[in-house]
């Protein structure tokens, strides 16, 4: 079983933040954000071209810092508004387990869920 990230408050309880939590963003902690291209714009004073994806699913932006040869110089998120949980940190372990679980039972037909129960 895993411990409970350190960070986190004691009160916190990750199964709720799991189950509250919408599909997209559930589908994209289990199985990646879905990138497609955004944006590219040269920002002459940094030398380098930032190119924005955005995920389909939660609408999170990956802005991509890339230098004129080609060389990524820097990566950073904007998520979507509530994709951040605050307190809930990265999940590992059993607590990962519960989120991908939550995540494939949302996309079970019902009559499949009882079959499996």
């Amino acid at each position: 079983m895993t411990k409970p990230s350190s960070k986190r408050p004691a009160d916190f309880n990750v199964s709720n933040a799991v189950h509250e939590m919408p599909s997209s963003y559930l589908q994209c902690r289990d199985f990646g954000h879905s990138w497609r291209p955004y944006t590219a714009t040269w920002i002459p004073d940094e030398k380098c071209y930032e190119v924005q994806l955005r995920c389909n699913r939660c609408r999170t932006i990956r802005v991509r810092d890339i230098g004129q040869t080609g060389a990524l110089v820097g990566n950073k998120y904007k998520y979507a508004d509530g994709y951040l949980v605050t307190g809930m940190g990265r999940l590992e372990g059993t607590e990962r387990d519960m989120m991908r679980l939550e995540s494939v039972l949302r996309i079970l037909p019902d009559d499949a869920a009882e079959d499996a129960s």
